[in-house]
């Protein structure tokens, strides 16, 4: 708004000096002094006049509303000459010759000078239809400067924002500057609070904070038009925080992104993962960069639990997300921190109690053995699906027909072998007992003697898992038939006494017995 598109200079002039019948002073045949005049339309003007010219009054329209009160400067049209007062009037293409715009502008308020200055409500709308923009609040000098209210209105209704705060001058323009706003789009609500504008064109910009119907929150920067997300920011939304960039269209830049889950369950779970060496995808990882990616991303999120946003509200704090959730990080990490100092000196796995807590348990506890005996199973050969590959056979040993060249790239010293597990003439396991023990931690140990590569490590699958027995039995059966063929002189029968020992305890009446077929070492 300028000072050209006031009251003062373009509202329709309704009569001249002389017009209308007059009643009051006269002075040298001209009015002066307290007088009235009526209209051909029916409005009237109440108030002084000063040789000829109208001076402070009322001006009204014949219902008795009133268009202005106030100062007049005296000249040859009423509101053409009016100065300070109050005043109400509308601009459209029927009021106003050459009207630029094909809709209206109305206002009432306060005006000082000619110009809409104090309090006062000013109206934007289309022809024929309700209005799509209205201020209320303080003007000054034609303009809104100091606190406002204002609604906009888009796309028929569907889409309405209400700004409450401070305007004032934007460049060559004036508009919102300060203070918060609430958007209703389609029926989902945004609320924006500590808003403030920064920056020039064409990089102006908001900073400030938003909440959202569905429990999204943001924390960053604002387009300046659509009060999309623009620059750096944090999001939550949906059990996820982001850090990331947007541009001046509002679309993510995720080059820069960062992502970490608010589900803590999810968070534990990664954390039993760390401890059985798990990976979804390539490349495979270690137990010790799971646990610290684990407590990277936990980190990130206690981090962010309180921003102080935006820069010039020093001491404005925003909170993210609750204390008890934050609590529950806290608590988790601490956790970690001690697995992680406790692993160094003491082997053990790791998994979820029936209160979700992480809780230690030795490799080759007894008691996952009897839930395997009992029907039960800690990862049956479905569940593996959804953490593993299912590995290729192609080039593994079988019992069939035994490949001297995939047998001799077999590692030297094997992970049986590393585990203690020999059956030979010298340096053998004599006991089946002292054996069998060793196969069982063989097959439930989440933490197996690192042998080869990854790529290899790979193939012996997760503990107590279908691919670990099938691993562990074809391992011994192609074992076993290379030293018949060979003659070799070994304890005759001890690995076939420890393959039944396997399949009688983990095979049989088990998921695995469906999952494949158990190796035979006839020749």
């Amino acid at each position: 708004m300028s000072s050209s598109q006031t009251v003062a200079f373009i509202v329709p002039r309704p009569f001249s000096k002389g017009l209308g019948e007059y009643s009051g002073s006269l002075k040298d045949g001209e009015r002066h002094g307290w007088g009235k005049v009526v209209f051909p339309d029916g409005k009237t003007l109440v108030g002084e006049f000063k040789n000829g010219g109208f001076h402070n009054g009322v001006y009204k329209n014949e219902d008795g509303s009133v268009i202005a009160n106030g100062e007049f400067s005296g000249g040859s049209s009423i509101m053409d000459g009016f100065v300070s007062g109050w005043a109400t009037y509308r601009m459209d293409s029927s009021t106003i010759t050459g009207y630029p715009t094909p809709g209206y502008k109305e206002y009432e308020g306060e005006f000082k000078d000619g110009q809409e200055h104090g309090k006062g409500t000013i109206t934007y709308g289309e022809d024929g239809e309700s209005w799509n923009f209205k201020l209320t609040g303080e003007f000054r000098f034609g303009a809104p400067h100091g606190h406002c209210f204002s609604t906009r209105i888009f796309d028929g209704g569907s889409v309405i924002a209400n700004y409450n705060g401070e305007y004032g001058e934007i460049g060559q323009d004036w508009g919102f500057i300060e203070g918060e706003v609430s958007v209703v789009d389609f029926g989902h609500f945004r609320n924006y609070k500590s808003m403030r504008l920064y920056g020039n064109y064409p990089h102006k910009h908001y900073q400030g904070y938003m909440e959202d119907s569905k429990g999204a929150k943001f924390i960053g920067s604002f387009n300046f038009r659509t009060l999309g997300f623009y620059g750096t920011g944090y999001l939550i939304d949906e059990d996820i925080l982001l850090k990331s960039e947007w541009d001046d269209e509002g679309r993510e830049v995720e080059d820069d992104a960062y992502q970490v889950s608010m589900n803590i369950d999810n968070h534990k779970r990664a954390v039993v993962c760390a401890f059985e060496r798990r990976s979804s995808e390539p490349p495979y990882r270690s137990r010790d960069d799971f646990l610290e990616d684990s407590v990277a991303k936990i980190d990130f999120v206690l981090q962010h639990f309180k921003l102080v946003w935006p820069p010039h509200l020093p001491g404005n704090e925003i909170q993210l997300y609750d204390e008890t959730l934050h609590d529950e990080f806290r608590i988790l990490r601490s956790r970690i921190t001690e697995l992680i100092e406790d692993i160094k000196t003491t082997e053990f796995s790791v998994k979820l109690d029936e209160n979700g807590d992480l809780i230690k348990e030795k490799a080759d506890d007894i008691d996952a053995v009897n839930n395997h005996n009992a029907g039960r199973s800690e990862i049956s050969s479905e569940e593996f699906d959804e953490y593993f590959e299912w590995p290729s056979t192609d080039a593994e040993p079988s019992w069939y027909g035994i490949d001297d060249v995939d047998v001799d790239s077999w590692p030297k010293v094997g992970v049986l072998k590393m585990l203690g597990y020999s059956v030979g003439e010298r340096g053998g396991v004599a006991s089946q007992s002292v054996r069998s023990n060793l196969l069982d931690k063989a097959f439930l140990s989440s933490r197996l003697p690192f042998v080869k590569s990854y790529d290899h490590m790979k193939e012996w699958g997760p503990a107590n898992s279908c691919t670990r027995l099938k691993k562990i039995a074809n391992v011994l059966a192609t074992i076993s038939v290379r030293e018949k063929r060979n003659g070799w002189k070994v304890p005759s029968g001890r690995r076939d006494e420890d393959l039944e020992y396997l399949k009688s305890k983990y095979y049989d009446n088990s998921p695995c017995s469906r999952n494949f077929d158990w190796p035979s070492t006839d020749i």
